[in-house]
């Protein structure tokens, strides 16, 4: 396992370091939605920064764009902040942030600063979480 999982008091965030793989991210993704403080939370960071290598394929991450998509009624407006140290991954995910966006009434975005990522996942907005 090579991740490790910070609830804040609205928040639930992520750390991958090394190489992870979807089940990893399936597995973290499970401990949030099995718990009941996800029914508050408003954010999720996703911390890529330490991450060497990112096992996931396109239809990996199709799959799990669906099942969060059936997530999102369950826990409304949420903004997912995926922290990279640089656009190495970005390839991978954009889809994943592209159907979270279009998709879902959840909002995706990717930062390369963890004070720019939680400034807007705590930033309030007036209806639905949008990007800035």
């Amino acid at each position: 396992m090579a991740y490790q999982i910070t609830w804040t008091e609205v928040g639930f965030e992520v750390r991958f370091w090394g190489r992870t793989t979807y089940a990893e991210n399936m597995e973290a993704n499970s401990l949030f939605y099995n718990d009941p403080r996800s029914s508050n939370t408003r954010y999720q960071i996703f911390d890529l920064s330490e991450l060497d290598v990112l096992d996931l394929t396109q239809q990996e991450q199709e799959i799990g764009a669906a099942i969060e998509k059936v997530q999102s009624q369950y826990v409304p407006n949420l903004r997912i902040a995926i922290l990279l140290k640089d656009d190495r991954f970005v390839p991978q995910l954009e889809d994943y942030v592209m159907a979270m966006n279009e998709n879902s009434n959840w909002q995706a975005r990717f930062f390369f600063d963890r004070a720019e990522a939680l400034a807007w996942v705590n930033r309030v907005d007036e209806g639905r979480a949008h990007n800035a």
